[in-house]
């Protein structure tokens, strides 16, 4: 009896450990910067990639540095509605400044397009996020998948496996439940299939 409980104590914190892994190497920061890097270097190589850099400095690090405090609680407690519409309406700000700097100084269209398409997200997921909790990190990811696949080919759509660790990852640490993973996916799939078809097909 006493192993058996060990066994599954040590699968419950492997799980843990590893959930915490993926949710911090997919988290909304990494993958847009790994999104704006990778297609502004498509389109001129190291200035586009300069270009993504610059656009997501904007969209996510700044905000990222802001709203830490916001989004980690002193009690460990999951943030509140009200805070995490603080902090998407403090990124969406940082976002539109980032995309007013990169469109009017010449960024490569792919680069604008993506920015655009983040600061779209970003509102829509305040909307949403006003009423009803919605995993931002899966519809981030969701969102690239399907904008990648749209500028380069639905190859890309493969990367939705990707999608479901991440929602896996954040149901596992108690973050989300399966309705706000699957909202994520739905409303980031959305829009990254949209705004880069109007923009750039």
């Amino acid at each position: 009896m006493t192993a058996t409980t060990d066994k599954r104590q040590s699968t419950a914190r492997t799980s843990q450990l590893l959930a915490s892994f993926i949710s911090e190497v997919f988290g909304p920061m990494p993958v847009g910067l790994a999104l704006c890097v990778g297609v502004g270097a498509t389109a001129r190589g190291w200035a586009g990639a300069g270009w993504g850099l610059l656009a997501i400095v904007f969209a996510a690090v700044i905000p990222y540095i802001i709203t830490w405090r916001m989004r980690h609680p002193q009690d460990g407690k999951k943030p509140s509605r009200r805070t995490r519409l603080r902090y998407l309406l403090v990124t969406t700000c940082c976002a539109c400044a980032g995309l007013l700097v990169v469109a009017q100084l010449g960024a490569p269209k792919g680069v604008v397009a993506i920015a655009i398409m983040i600061v779209v997200g970003l509102l829509v997921g305040a909307v949403i996020n006003a009423r009803w909790r919605m995993s931002n990190h899966v519809a981030g990811a969701s969102a690239a998948v399907t904008a990648l696949s749209v500028i380069y080919g639905p190859v890309w759509l493969l990367g939705l496996t990707i999608v479901a660790l991440i929602a896996w990852a954040r149901i596992t640490l108690g973050m989300h439940t399966l309705p706000e993973v699957a909202l994520g996916a739905i409303v980031g799939g959305a829009v990254g299939a949209l705004i880069p078809t109007l923009l750039l097909t």
